[in-house]
């Protein structure tokens, strides 16, 4: 007795032959679309995987950002990058800590110092504006 078979795929609908002839339950192009989907699924699992083990052993990937020996060389290639139309940069130098600033403190002078430095002031105001009121209204 021989039944007629469908793709057990939901959106194909390809005859397929009887199961003493061809023992899968999906047609080939389906079987074969299914095996690149899989090779890709693995590849990017395999980057994933590669990226997180080596972000682990580093706290910052290398060549993501230029280590400064101190703030008025990051600031000075800062400002020849926003003059060149050049939209990203990224820099770090060390602080030497002070017990007389606090964070908070040391956060607000960095702004100040980007701002000049790039001359994007309004974006920047406006989002420290909303973080100095937020904090007001928590000490009531």
């Amino acid at each position: 007795m021989t039944t007629s078979r469908i793709c057990s795929t939901s959106k194909c609908r390809t005859q397929l032959p009887p199961e003493a002839e061809y023992k899968h339950k999906t047609c080939q192009k389906c079987r074969e679309l299914d095996r690149i989907r899989k090779q890709k699924k693995r590849a990017e699992e395999k980057t994933l995987k590669r990226s997180r083990e080596e972000s682990e052993d580093e706290d910052v990937p290398a060549g993501l950002y230029t280590r400064y020996p101190n703030a008025e060389t990051l600031f000075k290639d800062l400002r020849a990058a926003i003059k060149h139309d050049h939209t990203e940069f990224g820099g770090e130098f060390t602080l030497p800590p002070d017990p007389m600033i606090t964070d908070k403190e040391r956060a607000r002078m960095m702004i100040s110092d980007v701002w000049k430095a790039t001359g994007c002031q309004r974006l920047g105001s406006s989002v420290l504006g909303q973080a100095s009121h937020r904090d007001s209204r928590s000490k009531r």
